[in-house]
């Protein structure tokens, strides 16, 4: 629970290290070996100027909606990224038809004059407590510097206005940006209904839970998510991935026949000359094949540089999405990306390969668990291109794959959502069960 102290200006920002140091400490790894003084320079400078454009903004950018009109009664939908809106949009879809008090904001839900003036109020404390953390500790703290800087004006406006407008129920696809994790603590502290529906797979970086209602992929995500040492405040519905609900048909109706085309899925963990040199060698062997770059949404100005222009097509997963993605493509290849479940889903063989500098982490273990097959080079990529995991090893991840309610969990969802967050009406309807500490459906 939070500090109320916190909220009347009397506290130590860095005490509640749950709001936000605390949900991004598991991802200490993700910080760049390489990072040093000269980047944490530049990232206060970008950060001093994120605030500042945040203020500015607030008074240039006209509101879509008011406090009143945003948050009274309303049944908010919270999804900042383009993927966290591609995870609810068919949920979305089915509730808007029967609720007219629906409210979607892919922007901030918050005043962005008032959280800017409260951070620069908060940055002399910031700066005192930030000598007393150890050096890895700092290391995270300035990489995720502009987060962590305006998590308590953030914080405090979400428990001013939820005070006095309090939501039907807040809805987020997220768990661990600042934008979400800080609301649905204050929710939770409040006593609002929250629901999360995951929009990715997850490692066990990732946060405890302190949603009302968790709607989990799978087995992997409840065991991560209730792992030792993390104290889930959460009722977990093991549902299945809401986001492939499409991708069923797709891997049904998916047309035999060559593409001569390979996928490339690149995220900001790999290594630009590591990816460059792969596809050389990839081509040169292969003269009669193309290779489709497809890069993370959070790479979207920082694209990587390839030689063989002639022969690579780019995409973005904001520019195309994963069903015609995979439909373009014999197989793909990834370093450590969740675009291996997409594509395992979508009847699209897969396989890892390293394209970092160092070791595969593999966080979300598919090697591990053998939903992937890991090359270690260019022959043992077309020695697995055709080869598919077990149903159950698939269904670890999705537990919706090949049951009865494939295809559904969205469906599944909004119904929960439009008769009145009642988990008995699940267990009448869809043969919901309870079993050793989360909910799931056997058929």
């Amino acid at each position: 629970m939070l500090n109320k102290k916190y909220f009347t200006g009397k506290y130590n920002p860095f005490e509640i290290n749950s709001i936000y140091f605390d949900s991004r400490s598991g991802f200490g790894s993700l910080v760049p070996k390489d990072f040093n003084r000269s980047n944490a320079f530049w990232l206060f400078v970008l950060s001093s100027y994120y605030v500042l454009r945040c203020l500015v903004a607030s008074f240039l950018r006209p509101r879509k909606y008011s406090s009143k009109d945003l948050y009274d009664n309303k049944l908010l939908f919270v999804l900042p990224t383009l993927n966290n809106q591609r995870s609810l949009q068919k949920v979305i879809g089915i509730v808007q038809d029967k609720k007219n008090n629906v409210r979607v904001a892919t922007r901030g839900v918050y005043s962005g004059f008032y959280v800017s003036i409260v951070t620069m109020g908060y940055f002399p404390t910031l700066l005192k407590e930030f000598q007393r953390h150890t050096k890895e500790e700092k290391r995270l703290i300035l990489y995720y510097l502009h987060d962590i800087v305006l998590t308590p004006g953030l914080t405090r406006f979400y428990f001013r206005i939820l005070q006095k407008y309090r939501p039907e129920c807040v809805v987020m696809a997220n768990d661990h940006l600042f934008l979400t994790k800080s609301l649905e603590l204050v929710c939770e502290d409040l006593g609002i209904k929250t629901i999360y529906v995951q929009h990715a797979s997850v490692s066990y970086a990732f946060p405890e839970l302190h949603f009302a209602y968790s709607f989990l992929d799978g087995k992997d995500s409840v065991l991560k998510y209730t792992a030792e040492g993390k104290k889930c405040a959460s009722d977990i519905i093991m549902l299945g991935a809401a986001r492939y609900d499409a991708l069923g048909a797709c891997r049904i109706n998916r047309k035999p026949g060559k593409r001569n085309c390979i996928g490339v899925a690149i995220n900001e963990l790999d290594d630009n000359k590591t990816a460059n040199d792969f596809c050389n060698e990839l081509l040169a062997r292969y003269p009669d094949v193309r290779i489709k770059i497809r890069t993370h949404p959070g790479m979207k100005n920082k694209p990587f540089v390839f030689d063989n222009k002639d022969r690579i097509i780019y995409t973005c997963a904001t520019d195309e999405n994963i069903i015609d993605y995979l439909d373009s493509i014999d197989f793909q290849v990834s370093g450590d990306s969740g675009v291996h479940l997409d594509a395992i889903l979508g009847g699209v063989s897969t396989i890892a390969f390293n394209f970092t500098k160092s070791v595969l982490s593999d966080n979300y273990e598919y090697i591990k668990r053998g939903l992937v097959k890991y090359a270690s080079d260019i022959d043992q990529i077309f020695e697995f291109a055709h080869q598919s995991p077990d149903v159950s090893v698939v269904r670890y991840y999705d537990e919706s794959y090949q049951k009865s309610y494939s295809g559904k969990c969205s469906e599944i969802i909004a119904n929960f959502i439009l008769h009145g967050y009642n988990i008995d009406y699940l267990i009448d309807n869809y043969g919901l069960s309870k079993h050793e500490g989360f909910y799931s459906i056997d058929n």
